[in-house]
């Protein structure tokens, strides 16, 4: 299984492109996060068209429009490596996501600034919350 250290040096540096879904040539924060779920898990995201996903209004509505509940569940213990973070934009609109790595950090791609490293607590207070890919859909 690939390692956090392996994501990091291969992600890292990155830069940012809107709706991009090639590593050499740009991403956003989907297209890092399912580049990064198909390398540690061999699992193909659903990849939400950037346009629809912007005119969404709340988190309901992603949840059914993109069928994520059938992807992901909300995690209430210890975030573990691969774990989504969903972040809120603004109040109530979830649209940016990381991958969470060790040691209390993720990784994400940043409008302007590319594929970063963070602390979780600087993000503290826009975390809509932690998701962890269904069990059914990889091989533990």
């Amino acid at each position: 299984m690939i390692n956090p250290k392996e994501i990091l040096d291969k992600y890292l540096g990155i830069g940012y492109i809107d709706n991009g879904r090639n590593p050499l040539v740009g991403l956003d924060c989907w297209g890092l996060c399912s580049s990064i779920i198909k390398d540690i898990f061999n699992v193909t995201m659903p990849d939400p068209s950037y346009r629809k996903f912007s005119l969404l209004r709340h988190k309901e509505d992603i949840i059914k429009n993109y069928s994520m509940a059938h992807w992901v569940d909300p995690i209430a213990d210890s975030p573990k490596f691969g774990d989504f973070v969903l972040i809120y934009a603004i109040v109530n609109l979830p649209i940016h996501v990381g991958i969470y790595m060790k040691g209390n950090q993720f990784i994400h791609a940043v409008s302007g600034v590319g594929v970063v490293l963070s602390e979780i607590e600087i993000w503290q207070n826009q975390i809509e919350g932690i998701y962890r890919l269904k069990g059914s859909l990889y091989k533990k």
